[in-house]
């Protein structure tokens, strides 16, 4: 029983355990998402930027200026790498999530069916020692029961002796008594005068 109680405990720290790993990997996502949305946030910038440089360009009618329009689209290329990396890195995470999630409830099924099953062999030894201390109190009882009709015939021997002893006349003094060569244990009859 004892056993059961400490692969319960463990049992309740894994889960735990899993918990706390569930809550960082939650926390990185978070994060991640966090990252995400300003890393979004700079791209919308650096297309307003784009975009006012082209339409002055092209309200003024001046030739797009590639010392202007090269680093923006440059920040733009870096900014859509790194929103794509934020999210595969998001996606992966919760992949991996859902796959330890997954995983870890299938130990914690299994690690309670393995103790569900420990317990129910427990109680089945309990209730076969329950069986056999019933069948040995049964035989107590029995036993104790020719006991007591025993002990009721040895009393009603006793009280049967005791009246035939009762009813028995003393037997008289050996008249031999007087004989030393009597070999007799009855008391000597006293002389009469």
């Amino acid at each position: 029983m004892n056993d059961s109680f400490e692969s319960i405990i463990s049992a309740l720290t894994d889960v735990a355990q899993s918990a706390a790993n569930k809550a960082r990997s939650l926390g990185a996502v978070a994060k991640s998402n966090i990252d995400l949305f300003t890393e979004q946030e700079k791209l919308k910038k650096a297309y307003a930027e784009l975009g006012k440089l082209y339409y002055r360009d092209y309200v003024t009618g001046e030739e797009p200026d590639d010392a202007e329009y090269l680093p923006l689209c440059d920040k733009i290329t870096e900014l859509v790498k790194s929103i794509d990396g934020l999210r595969g890195n998001i996606e992966t995470a919760r992949s991996k999530r859902e796959k330890e999630v997954i995983i870890e409830d299938e130990e914690i099924d299994k690690a309670l069916a393995e103790e569900l099953e420990d317990l129910n062999d427990e109680l089945k030894d309990v209730d076969d020692d329950l069986k056999d201390l019933e069948e040995e109190m049964a035989d107590l009882e029995a036993e104790r029961k020719e006991l007591e009709a025993q002990r009721a015939e040895i009393e009603a021997e006793i009280r049967e002796l005791t009246v035939k002893a009762e009813e028995v006349p003393e037997e008289p003094a050996c008249e031999c008594a007087a004989d030393p060569a009597c070999e007799c244990e009855a008391p000597a009859e006293e002389p009469k005068e």
